[in-house]
């Protein structure tokens, strides 16, 4: 026979159960919404500046397997810097963040500074198919230091960026592979990157 106590147990039990998958369905809502609006903003063109194009924000979707960081969606966000001439081999900076979003977790959290290797070829004509828009295949390989929101434990990222699109006043790279070391240089795990977006603002 139950008590009224353990009934109240059990009745706040199944609705932080019946809770979280609607919390779930809301933050998988939202990230598509979130990708649909930069796809749309990227294909519209309204929030590019006038070359030379020098700084840009980011914005992207990245998964980790790596006891580092919780294993779920994450949000990438940040800026880009690109103060050097466009065209062949070139450095590029970054000052970005990571953020869970499915499932939310805040403590999964990190802060990050990072520099890209980045080559684009600018010779003979800009091909049109794949995109709607001219482009210029620019592959890039990244390193890139985190500080993470718990503990103050810090890790490294080393991506490739194989499959990265250069159009100019935006950059767009997809699947783009990652290894995670620890602070003592250790492999940690390894991440990919689903999509990433650059508009130039300056």
């Amino acid at each position: 026979m139950q008590t009224g106590s353990s009934r109240r147990h059990h009745s706040s039990t199944c609705s932080g159960e019946d809770r979280r998958p609607q919390a779930r369905s809301v933050q998988r809502k939202l990230v598509i919404t979130a990708v649909l609006l930069l796809g749309w903003l990227w294909s519209s063109g309204a929030v590019y500046a006038t070359p030379p194009w020098r700084a840009g924000l980011l914005a992207g979707a990245q998964g980790f397997a790596a006891p580092l960081m919780g294993e779920g969606e994450y949000a990438r966000v940040g800026l880009h810097l690109d103060p050097f001439p466009a065209g062949g081999l070139r450095p590029s900076f970054r000052v970005e963040g990571l953020m869970q979003v499915n499932p939310w977790q805040l403590s999964s959290a990190a802060a990050g500074i990072g520099v890209e290797l980045q080559y684009t070829s600018l010779e003979g004509r800009a091909p049109v198919a794949v995109f709607q828009r001219p482009w210029r295949w620019s592959p890039a390989l990244g390193a890139s230091f985190w500080m993470l929101a718990t503990g103050g434990q810090t890790m490294q990222l080393f991506e490739a960026r194989l499959l990265r699109f250069w159009f100019g006043d935006s950059i767009l790279s997809l699947l783009s592979p990652s290894v995670v070391l620890d602070a003592n240089g250790a492999v940690r795990g390894w991440g990919v990157s689903v999509f990433e977006w650059v508009a130039s603002i300056w």
